[in-house]
């Protein structure tokens, strides 16, 4: 297929050949015509008695055999006419349709385009949307910080950090081996880079080794709920040693 602006300049150049061929054409027939009225007047003027003398219906058969061969002549330059244009609307409707099929080519690779770039905008959109949850995403982290469970007293200390987005409110709950749940503690708000101490009774260990399942329930910075698993095992130290878990 052409491109468009050369399907425009062939359109335009039929035009004008179209043009220079009716002025070419009708050049011809008054030419024609000048020359066949010419050379009839240069016949009546010569043989003039003779036309004088022709009675009335005489003098018309004369003017009709005389005009006879110029209608004929512009019969044929007209038919002549009719089969340029005939052939020059049947390129202009073949260079129509070629402008037709170009420019649906266009709007199909315009569209083509426009549909990649969307998926690409999705794409982003998703990777932005996986970005900002994990930013928002709390991360936290637990270490024991207090006496060892030997000598310490009832209680240990254990210290809480998130290291990721803010959490509001923030729950801790004791996940017992039958299943069965305690909430043990509810923080506020923890936000990122934040610490929290906590004390738990020693009695949350329990089996062999001695440990304990923790579960951490909060909500982002856009309200949507999270749950964090932890186990917390003591170690030949004495120490509470935290693991975290596939939610």
């Amino acid at each position: 297929s052409l491109p468009p602006h050369v399907l425009h300049y062939a359109a335009r150049l039929n035009s004008g050949v179209s043009s220079l061929m009716a002025i070419r054409r009708n050049s011809i027939g008054f030419i024609g015509t000048a020359i066949w009225i010419s050379a009839g007047l240069l016949y009546a003027f010569i043989e003039n008695h003779a036309v004088l003398a022709l009675r009335p219906n005489e003098f018309a058969d004369l003017l009709a055999g005389f005009f006879a061969p110029l209608a004929f002549f512009w019969l044929i330059l007209g038919y002549m006419q009719q089969g340029e244009e005939l052939a020059l609307n049947t390129e202009a409707l073949r260079l129509q349709a070629e402008e037709l099929k170009e420019s649906a080519e266009q709007q199909r690779q315009l569209v083509a385009a426009t549909r990649e770039q969307l998926a690409n905008e999705r794409e982003t959109l998703a990777e932005e949307r996986v970005r900002m949850n994990a930013a928002a995403t709390p991360r936290f982290l637990f270490a024991h910080v207090g006496a060892s469970l030997i000598a310490g007293p009832n209680n240990f200390e254990i210290l809480i950090a998130n290291s990721g987005g803010a959490a509001r409110p923030l729950s801790l709950i004791l996940v017992r081996p039958d299943g069965s749940k305690e909430r043990i503690r509810t923080i506020p708000a923890m936000e990122t880079g934040s610490e929290q101490k906590i004390a738990l009774p020693h009695s949350i260990l329990s089996g062999s080794p001695l440990s304990a399942e923790f579960q951490i329930e909060y909500r982002n910075i856009w309200g949507e709920p999270g749950t964090k698993l932890f186990t917390a095992t003591a170690d030949t130290n004495h120490m509470l040693i935290f693991q975290k878990r596939e939610s």
